[in-house]
C-alpha cells in the first residue's frame, strides 16, 4: 500500500506533469497566434480581393494583384478567369496552410461559395512596397484533384 508520503510524492509529480502540459499548450497557442498574425496581411488581401469580386468591382479586385499580373491581365481577362473558376460569389475562405518566406507568401485551402460549394485553391503573393499583392492562382477543379503546383505562373488570369 501507499503511505501518506508516497501519495504526496505522486501528487507533486502529477502537478509537475500537469504544469508542463499546460505550458506546452500555452506555447503552442502563442506560436499559432504569431503565425496567424504574421500571415494576416495575405489573408486580408485575399479577403479584400474576393469582396471586390463579389461586388462586381473588377478594377478594385485587379488592384489587389501584383504590377506584373496587372500588366499581363486586363480587367476583362480577370473577370473571365474568376467567372470561369466559379469565384464570383465567395462568401468564406478556410486556409489550411499559410506561409511567408522573404517577400513571397502562399495560402492553400478552400473558398466557399454562396451556393455552398467549396473550391480548393492556392493563392500566391508577392510583397510590393508594404502591401501584399496576389501574383497567381492555382484553382483546383471539383472532384479528384492533384496537389497544387508551386509555380506562380501555373494558372493566372489572362493565361
Amino acid at each position: 500500500m501507499f503511505g501518506h508520503s508516497d501519495a504526496g510524492e505522486i501528487m507533486k509529480v502529477a502537478k509537475v506533469i500537469g504544469g508542463g502540459c499546460l505550458g506546452l499548450i500555452v506555447l503552442f497557442g502563442l506560436i499559432m497566434g504569431v503565425v496567424f498574425y504574421a500571415t494576416s496581411g495575405i489573408t486580408d488581401t485575399a479577403d479584400d480581393f474576393f469582396a471586390a469580386v463579389r461586388d462586381g468591382d473588377y478594377e478594385a479586385a485587379q488592384g489587389y494583384t501584383t504590377q506584373r499580373l496587372q500588366e499581363q491581365t486586363s480587367t476583362d481577362d480577370l473577370r473571365e478567369f474568376v467567372e470561369d473558376k466559379g469565384l464570383t460569389n465567395v462568401v468564406d475562405t478556410s486556409w489550411s496552410n499559410r506561409s511567408i518566406k522573404n517577400n513571397t507568401g502562399e495560402l492553400t485551402g478552400t473558398a466557399e461559395t454562396g451556393s455552398g460549394g467549396t473550391i480548393p485553391m492556392t493563392i500566391l503573393f508577392v510583397s510590393e512596397g508594404d502591401e501584399w499583392r496576389i501574383d497567381g492562382f492555382d484553382v483546383q477543379s471539383s472532384g479528384l484533384s492533384v496537389g497544387p503546383s508551386r509555380r506562380p505562373d501555373t494558372v493566372q488570369p489572362g493565361k
